[in-house]
């Protein structure tokens, strides 16, 4: 019987950055009732001398119309993930992640920029631009 690789992966998080924040005042006065719209891009940059795989979440802030950019927050999330050079395809130099590995620590940075966002925008016209729940599956894997 052959033996299955082991894919078990042990993770921490190591440090949340802040790495841009920009806030863009409105062409125009918003209206209270304003539903905001989002663009999330998740990318993972990875030290595998190290063992650390970072997880960079960008979100662009909208408003309805999808023509004006309110505001961009972009946070990198730190993991430390023993042995992670044994994710490292030997020919592509590509990261791969177990899916539900890959799953978690998207859902956690994701929700990490949420409070980010939420602190950083409090007291401004975007309050009320809170990131919604998103199903962190629903990211397409791009290799570069």
């Amino acid at each position: 019987m052959k033996k299955k690789p082991d894919t078990s992966v042990t993770f921490q998080i190591k440090g949340v950055e802040l790495m841009e924040s920009c806030i863009n005042p409105p062409s125009d006065p918003l209206a209270p009732e304003i539903v905001f719209n989002f663009d999330i891009n998740i990318e993972h940059r990875i030290n595998p001398e190290n063992d650390i795989l970072i997880v960079v979440c960008t979100v662009l802030v909208f408003n309805e119309k999808r023509d004006e950019q309110l505001g961009k927050l972009k946070a990198g999330c730190i993991y430390l993930i023993n042995d992670l050079k044994r994710f490292i395809n030997g020919e592509t130099k590509a990261l791969e992640l177990p899916e539900p590995v890959a799953t978690a620590l998207n859902s956690v940075s994701i929700s990490t920029t949420r409070g980010l966002m939420f602190s950083m925008f409090r007291g401004t016209y975007l309050h009320n631009a809170v990131l919604p729940v998103v199903d962190p599956t629903s990211f397409a894997m791009q290799r570069q």
